[in-house]
């Protein structure tokens, strides 16, 4: 399912995205309200990772995962960019998808995609018919205006230094 969604929001975006899991020591931060969200300052990594609302508590009630990113200002040209993010997701409620059929894994994948959607800067949308509208209601792919805003936010610059733009300071 994470392979799937991350695929998904790559070609919205147009981003690079990689799925690696080599690091599952990484534990998922509890503290998502610090002014780094409270996540490893890992350049340009997304931890993706299961837990139980006693780990992390937002997960209460019906929420079936979380995600947001931090950003830092370069210290070559000052201006801000996404530096790295999380994806918290109910390891209780991912459990009962297990014991469903592919309506599951399709449930699953969006709740992925959506938080994805949180990682690369997208909020919370007003239209039912979005998959980033605070509840979902059976959605599984992204709708019309999910898929602009992810397109016009592949759009942006890449910062000095990025895996993308790599920055050579002998060649300034």
């Amino acid at each position: 399912m994470v392979g799937e969604a991350v695929s998904e929001v790559a070609r919205a975006t147009g981003l690079h995205l990689v799925v690696d899991a080599s690091d599952s020591s990484r534990p998922l931060v509890q503290d998502w309200t610090s002014s780094s969200g409270g996540l490893d300052p890992t350049p340009q990594s997304i931890l993706v990772g299961w837990a139980t609302p006693d780990e992390v508590p937002g997960l209460a009630g019906r929420v079936a995962g979380l995600g947001g990113s931090s950003a830092s200002a370069s210290p070559l040209t000052g201006r801000w960019s996404w530096s790295t993010g999380q994806v918290a997701l109910d390891a209780d409620y991912f459990a009962t998808l297990n014991a469903r059929d592919v309506e599951g894994h399709a449930s699953g994948r969006a709740v992925i995609m959506h938080e994805l959607g949180h990682v690369v800067g997208l909020a919370h949308v007003d239209d039912a018919h979005q998959l980033m509208a605070a509840e979902n209601l059976g959605l599984v792919s992204f709708g019309d205006g999910d898929l602009r805003g992810l397109y016009q936010l592949g759009q942006g610059r890449c910062e000095r230094g990025s895996l993308d733009d790599p920055w050579d300071p002998a060649a300034a």
